[in-house]
């Protein structure tokens, strides 16, 4: 971890618990970005991310390419639900 990151406890936060239970929830299919902030009701979600790491979850990255607009679009699962070997999240 970076200095100075500072990681929250999975237990004290409302918002890593719903971005796990959401990850849990989308199982093999996974979820993009756009899909976890809307439905889990997060911000930055690759922050989320980071904190769940941090926190010893293992979840796995996957850049599926860009939209019409050219915004990147990456999918994210938790690692014993993701398909064969996407990238690491970061």
């Amino acid at each position: 971890m970076r200095p100075g990151f500072h990681v929250s406890n999975l237990d004290r936060s409302p918002a890593q618990r719903r971005v796990l239970a959401y990850l849990r929830d989308k199982g093999a299919s996974g979820a993009t970005t756009a899909q976890i902030s809307r439905d889990a009701n997060v911000q930055n979600v690759a922050t989320w991310v980071s904190h769940l790491k941090a926190n010893g979850i293992d979840v796995v990255c996957r850049y599926e390419g860009e939209t019409e607009d050219g915004a990147r679009v990456y999918r994210y699962w938790l690692a014993a639900m993701s398909p064969a070997e996407p990238e690491r999240a970061a």
